[in-house]
């Protein structure tokens, strides 16, 4: 039995793709929204993908694995740069040795050099070496940080005796809320809108704000509107501090309820750091009104924006996933110019989920 690899025609490669998720990787919802959204309506284009398959002596062969990168535009010190992002690496158990996932990820690697500036990936632990062969370089991981909304979860834990951990999260609740109303008060002139959809005032946003970042993905209205408001399976709110003069939205954060009681902030923007501030704040006190325990975030990037994260009750919980970074030969950027992650900007908004 030998391996090849095969570019797949994205518009019949459904029902193997589909087949392989659903064998491999652990989706929270169906892999065929995943496919629609991801490999066939982005607006940039469509996604490539690559199939692993094997061949025996009599020619037969049987997909066993398969790995996508869809467009992105980053921008790198304000130059619209073509990125891709690799998603949905899978190799069925039988086949999950070095050859046949180093086969496919150079197979696409090879592809990205011809078709991207440069191209990133969020891999598995095991993966990390994988792309370390192909020549891609470790970024970093990605911080998850939690809000604590409600305590009574928590207490719970340290304090075994249910009445006495139910008074005591009485009091913590009733300080947090305190705590967040004086907070939320701050910022005269500005008011949180929740809305379902985005508008221009979000491409006005993205361009005043781009240009505090050296290294960030696309905000745009239209990509807004694809990565979340258009996500098939995935519903999302949005969250616009507005500016009550001019209507302006001043920052934005995308939320998704992702288990019971806990909310993802799955992207977040600002003009300024104190906007940011405000809007967490403002979120915060929704958000625990809706009956939430916690708000969960994932950031790599400007320290002073993880700072400003942590001096708005968000606490550093454990290291999500690695990030990797490669370029092209023809890249207007080399590998190492995209090596800090202080340069970076980089939320769930950045990844395929």
């Amino acid at each position: 039995m030998s391996y090849r690899i095969t570019p797949a025609d994205i518009d019949t490669i459904e029902p193997v793709l589909v087949r392989l998720w659903s064998d491999n990787l652990s989706m929270r919802h169906p892999p065929r929204d995943k496919y629609l959204w991801y490999y066939r309506n982005n607006p940039l284009g469509k996604a490539a993908a690559f199939i692993l398959e094997t061949c025996n002596t009599e020619g037969h062969s049987d997909p066993v694995g398969s790995c996508g990168i869809g467009p992105r535009t980053i921008y790198v010190q304000g130059q619209p740069l073509r990125g891709g992002l690799y998603a949905d690496f899978t190799v069925d158990k039988a086949h999950r040795t070095v050859l046949p996932a180093l086969m496919l990820q150079r197979a696409l690697a090879e592809y990205a050099q011809q078709h991207f500036d440069l191209a990133y990936a969020y891999p598995n632990d095991a993966a990390v070496g994988i792309f370390s062969r192909i020549g891609y370089g470790v970024l970093g991981r990605a911080g998850r940080s939690v809000r604590i909304l409600r305590s009574r979860d928590f207490i719970a834990r340290v304090i075994p005796m249910a009445p006495v951990a139910a008074a005591v999260s009485i009091v913590a609740d009733l300080g947090l809320t305190i705590r967040d109303r004086i907070l939320a008060a701050r910022g005269p002139g500005v008011r949180l809108e929740w809305t379902a959809d985005v508008d221009s005032r979000f491409d006005t946003l993205f361009e005043e704000v781009r240009g505090r970042y050296r290294i960030i993905g696309e905000r745009s209205q239209a990509f807004l509107r694809w990565r979340f408001v258009n996500r098939i399976g995935v519903p999302h709110r949005i969250a616009a501090l507005v500016d009550g003069s001019s209507g302006a939205v001043r920052a934005y954060g995308v939320v998704a309820e992702r288990e019971h009681g806990s909310v993802l902030l799955a992207d977040f923007l600002a003009r300024t750091d104190d906007d940011l501030g405000f809007l967490l704040d403002r979120l915060s006190v929704t958000l625990r009104s809706e009956g939430y325990s916690t708000v969960v975030t994932y950031f790599l990037g400007s320290g002073r924006v993880a700072a400003t994260l942590a001096s708005h009750g968000f606490r550093f919980r454990n290291a999500g996933k690695f990030i990797v970074v490669g370029t092209s030969s023809s890249s207007p950027v080399d590998r190492a110019a995209l090596s800090n992650t202080e340069d970076w900007y980089l939320t769930e908004a950045d990844r395929d989920n």
